[in-house]
């Protein structure tokens, strides 16, 4: 007895903004610019190739490209998918990342030559004092 299949694409089960919502917050939740370039496909499939394509002002076969699995959708392929999908991006600080403080520079004491006045009656420094430069 042969086993009998019947073909299942994802973007059947895609019927509401809410779920297409959620479908591409986990994709970029995974960092991997493939995933998000499957979910955005699935999106166009499940809401139609071609009237997605006139919501998105983008031609059906370059909505093929750039959602197809070699696809590599530009800034302006995903706002305009995005837009007629209504939904919209946003960023977030990654968990773990404590913001610029960790990638500051650590504060440099400067010699007071190298310093500039700090009233305007204060001497200026002189031009080369650095021993190196004397």
């Amino acid at each position: 007895m042969t086993l009998k299949t019947l073909p299942f694409d994802a973007a059947d089960a895609l019927d509401s903004p809410e779920e297409q919502a959620a479908l591409l917050e986990e994709a970029f939740a995974s960092g991997d610019p493939r995933v998000v370039t499957g979910a955005l496909g699935m999106i166009a499939r499940a809401r139609g190739i071609g009237k997605f394509a006139l919501e998105t002002g983008l031609s059906r076969e370059a909505l093929y490209k750039a959602t197809g699995p070699d696809g590599n959708p530009t800034l302006t392929t995903l706002m305009g998918i995005l837009r007629a999908t209504g939904l919209k991006l946003s960023a977030k600080a990654a968990r773990g990342f404590e913001g610029r403080e960790q990638f500051a520079a650590p504060e440099l004491q400067l010699p007071r030559s190298f310093r500039p006045p700090l009233n305007p009656g204060d001497a200026a420094p002189p031009r080369w004092s650095c021993p190196r430069h004397s």
